[in-house]
Protein backbone atom coordinates (compact mmCIF):
# COMPACT_ATOMS: atom_id res chain seq x y z
CA UNK A 1 0.00 0.00 0.00
CA UNK A 2 2.93 2.51 1.06
CA UNK A 3 4.82 1.32 -2.30
CA UNK A 4 1.79 2.26 -4.23
CA UNK A 5 0.77 5.88 -3.21
CA UNK A 6 4.61 6.58 -3.24
CA UNK A 7 3.91 5.64 -7.23
CA UNK A 8 1.46 7.78 -7.15
CA UNK A 9 3.22 10.41 -5.31
CA UNK A 10 5.47 10.39 -7.56
CA UNK A 11 3.64 10.69 -10.66
CA UNK A 12 1.62 13.47 -9.61
CA UNK A 13 5.00 15.13 -8.59
CA UNK A 14 5.81 14.75 -12.25
CA UNK A 15 2.61 15.56 -13.89
CA UNK A 16 2.33 18.92 -11.66
CA UNK A 17 5.95 19.49 -12.56
CA UNK A 18 4.54 19.47 -16.29
CA UNK A 19 2.06 21.49 -15.81
CA UNK A 20 3.58 24.36 -13.83
CA UNK A 21 6.61 24.00 -16.56
CA UNK A 22 4.12 24.85 -19.45
CA UNK A 23 2.55 26.95 -17.93
CA UNK A 24 6.09 28.62 -17.03
CA UNK A 25 6.88 28.31 -20.73
CA UNK A 26 3.79 30.55 -21.36
CA UNK A 27 4.75 33.57 -19.09
CA UNK A 28 5.03 37.11 -20.72
CA UNK A 29 8.80 36.96 -20.16
CA UNK A 30 9.96 33.65 -21.93
CA UNK A 31 7.51 34.75 -24.74
CA UNK A 32 9.15 37.91 -25.34
CA UNK A 33 12.58 36.09 -24.94
CA UNK A 34 12.16 33.60 -27.60
CA UNK A 35 10.21 36.11 -29.91
CA UNK A 36 12.84 38.50 -29.72
CA UNK A 37 15.38 35.54 -30.57
CA UNK A 38 13.18 33.58 -33.22
CA UNK A 39 12.27 36.84 -34.98
CA UNK A 40 15.48 36.89 -36.48
CA UNK A 41 15.72 34.59 -38.63
CA UNK A 42 13.17 35.13 -41.36
CA UNK A 43 13.64 30.85 -42.17
CA UNK A 44 10.56 29.37 -40.46
CA UNK A 45 12.28 26.32 -40.22
CA UNK A 46 15.44 27.97 -38.54
CA UNK A 47 12.95 29.54 -36.38
CA UNK A 48 11.66 26.77 -35.72
CA UNK A 49 14.57 24.90 -34.37
CA UNK A 50 16.44 27.57 -32.45
CA UNK A 51 12.70 28.32 -30.28
CA UNK A 52 13.40 23.97 -29.65
CA UNK A 53 16.92 24.50 -29.04
CA UNK A 54 16.23 27.30 -26.26
CA UNK A 55 13.56 25.07 -24.61
CA UNK A 56 15.41 21.90 -24.61
CA UNK A 57 18.59 24.38 -23.24
CA UNK A 58 15.71 25.25 -20.16
CA UNK A 59 14.65 21.69 -19.39
CA UNK A 60 18.00 19.55 -19.86
CA UNK A 61 19.66 22.21 -17.05
CA UNK A 62 16.71 22.10 -14.59
CA UNK A 63 16.54 17.63 -15.31
CA UNK A 64 20.25 17.91 -14.21
CA UNK A 65 20.22 19.80 -11.30
CA UNK A 66 16.93 18.24 -9.82
CA UNK A 67 18.22 14.52 -10.57
CA UNK A 68 21.46 15.45 -8.76
CA UNK A 69 19.68 17.17 -5.74
CA UNK A 70 17.39 14.59 -5.88
CA UNK A 71 20.18 11.63 -5.70
CA UNK A 72 21.94 13.70 -3.06
CA UNK A 73 19.11 14.27 -1.12
CA UNK A 74 19.68 17.56 -0.97
CA UNK A 75 17.36 20.59 0.59
CA UNK A 76 18.19 24.06 -0.83
CA UNK A 77 18.23 26.69 2.16
CA UNK A 78 15.20 29.53 1.89
CA UNK A 79 18.20 32.21 1.50
CA UNK A 80 19.80 30.63 -0.63
CA UNK A 81 16.47 30.27 -2.91
CA UNK A 82 15.28 34.06 -2.04
CA UNK A 83 19.28 34.51 -3.79
CA UNK A 84 18.17 32.98 -6.90
CA UNK A 85 15.04 34.40 -7.00
CA UNK A 86 16.64 37.78 -6.80
CA UNK A 87 19.49 37.08 -9.06
CA UNK A 88 16.65 35.86 -11.95
CA UNK A 89 15.23 39.35 -11.64
CA UNK A 90 18.19 41.64 -11.90
CA UNK A 91 18.97 39.44 -14.95
CA UNK A 92 15.36 40.08 -16.71
CA UNK A 93 15.55 43.73 -15.62
CA UNK A 94 19.75 44.38 -16.53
Amino acid sequence: MEEQLAELGLLAALVLGILLGSKHSLDPDHVVAVSTIVSEYKNPLRSFWVGISWGLGHTTTLLIIGIVIIALRLTIPERMALLFEFAVGVMLVG
